[in-house]
């Protein structure tokens, strides 16, 4: 019969059935005859005897411990599956005989009816042809189809929401594209993530349903274990989806982007990409990859991923739809010391956006006036990589004459021993890379960095200097303080000049979250 009883409960179960059935008053040497009897009737002419129906009920009962008295409903799912387009009696035997497994991969490993068809192929050849609606249709008979709630669906939004703003910070969407595609390579996704996405948004070929669909399929991760390219599991059409397509309106009016784009298709996949129109092909082409991408990964990786995707996406929405309160420019004396006495105060609780400003205004002028200087990272968001950019600093200064680098390292808080031997991990790894520039114009050991990092306070034992890579570093710890004491020397247009197209500009850029533009705004009218 291919009940589904685990494997180390076979023994057990036949002598409590023996011992069933002979209380019902079926004699011990023909139980075994009476099994074959009434089995052959119900395969063959669908006539169940209510003893052997109950028999097998209790059966599955004590043997299935996940859901309370599912054996009644074992024949009931039989004759579901059964009525299935293209089944049989032995198929719904064999689809059924897994039940145990289906039943932990949809509570214990929170997989959706699409991923539990996967496995199930993957373990029974005679599976082949099995539905993952006739898993979803079997999991809601039993009661547990997975389903999103509305009110968990809208707290993951305004999480991601947030998370975005920490996470990125004033990051432009190339840039946060850029730290989800280091994430990916954390998690050893097989693709390069970071230039999909930025392909994904290219404002001469971008194709918003499709980052729509990115979106809702990323958001059924945060939940279950799903298969990424099956669209149609988790209702599309219903009030779930169209809550998250409409947070893109603002931006796309093309209606429901699943079903205008992929109506009656099970899966997207290349096929689906080939169908596409040859303007939307390449954008089709980068949807499927990065779905097919996370299909390919484990749970735990998929959802953290996700997660990253979402709140990339999220940030995509509100870079391109908030109208920003713009901080006036060209402040007067008073109102810009306001400004900078107010950073130099105390941690501005602004992701370091603020302090970063500061130290990119105070690094300019510092540097900028003797000639010889040239800088990079001037403006760069605070989680800009700065591997990838070459950087020994949040900014920095070279001097090809001098053979000297200034860097500044900006800190909103009390820096620690920790953050500074993090810091210097990046910059040897920076360092490398910008070894064969350095090295064109003189032996590395020949220059000299001067490393200065910037925060409210310091504590522990700091490094003073060091050798890297055989370049000498010398190590300053500047309080925020003694930078604003400094500002207060320089010619003041020239300052004014530099604030306004260091800080002031950077901040009314969109990628700034709005409430730090809010924060000086509302400091301004005090």
């Amino acid at each position: 019969m291919l009940l589904p009883i685990p494997p180390d409960c076979e023994e057990i179960a036949a002598i409590n059935l023996l011992e069933y059935l002979s209380h019902q008053g079926i004699e011990a040497d023909t139980i075994g005859e009476f099994l074959d009897v009434k089995y052959e009737a119900w395969r063959l002419d669908q006539t169940l005897d209510p003893t052997f129906k109950s028999a097998v009920a209790y059966l599955l009962n004590i043997s299935l411990k996940q859901i309370p008295k599912l054996g009644d409903h074992y024949f009931t799912l039989h004759s579901l599956i059964l009525n299935k387009p293209f089944s049989s009696f032995e198929f719904a035997t064999i689809l059924l005989s897994h039940l145990n497994i289906i039943l932990s991969l949809a509570i214990e490993q929170k997989m959706s009816a699409a991923k539990i068809t996967r496995v199930l192929k993957s373990i029974d050849i005679r599976l082949d042809l099995v539905s993952w609606k006739s898993i979803r249709d079997l999991l809601g008979k039993i009661g547990i189809a997975p389903i999103l709630n509305p009110n968990y669906v809208e707290q993951v939004f305004e999480k991601d929401s947030d998370y975005q703003d920490l996470y990125f910070a004033d990051s432009s969407i190339e840039d946060a594209a850029e730290q989800v595609g280091e994430i990916a390579r954390t998690l050893q996704f097989n693709l390069d993530l970071t230039n999909i996405l930025k392909r994904l948004v290219a404002p001469e070929s971008s194709h918003l349903p499709y980052l729509q669909i990115l979106h809702y399929q990323t958001l059924i991760a945060e939940f279950y274990d799903h298969s990424f390219i099956t669209l149609y599991e988790f209702n599309p059409r219903g009030n779930v989806a169209l809550w998250l397509f409409e947070k893109w309106n603002n931006l796309v009016h093309t209606g429901n982007p699943i079903l205008n784009n992929a109506k009656a298709v099970d899966i997207i996949d290349d096929n689906w990409v080939s169908s596409r129109k040859p303007k939307e092909y390449e954008q089709a082409a980068n949807l499927v990859s990065v779905l097919k991408g996370l299909e390919g990964m484990g749970f735990a990786a998929a959802q953290e991923l996700s997660g990253w995707i979402r709140r990339w996406l999220v940030r995509y929405i509100k870079i391109n739809t908030i109208e920003p309160e713009l901080i006036p420019i060209e402040l007067s004396r008073s109102q810009i010391f306001k400004i900078i006495d107010f950073i130099a105060q105390s941690p501005t609780n602004t992701y370091g956006i603020l302090e970063q400003r500061f130290v990119d205004l105070f690094a300019s002028n510092h540097l900028l006036k003797s000639a010889g200087w040239r800088g990079r990272g001037i403006g760069d968001a605070v989680n800009s990589n700065n591997v990838s950019r070459k950087k020994l600093g949040d900014c920095d200064f070279q001097n090809s004459n001098l053979l000297q680098i200034t860097a500044y390292e900006a800190h909103g808080g009390i820096l620690t021993k920790i953050y500074a031997e993090g810091h210097l991990r990046t910059l040897k790894h920076a360092l490398i890379k910008r070894r064969e520039e350095l090295e064109s114009i003189a032996d590395l050991d020949k220059w000299t960095l001067k490393l200065n990092f910037i925060a409210y306070d310091f504590r522990g034992e700091l490094l003073k200097n060091l050798n890297i890579e055989g370049l000498k570093v010398d190590i300053f710890y500047v309080k925020m303080s003694s930078i604003k004491d400094q500002m207060l020397l320089f010619e003041f247009k020239e300052f004014q000049r530099v604030f306004d197209n260091i800080f002031i500009k950077e901040l009314n850029d969109r990628r700034t979250p709005a409430f730090i533009r809010n924060k000086i705004n509302s400091l301004l009218k005090v």
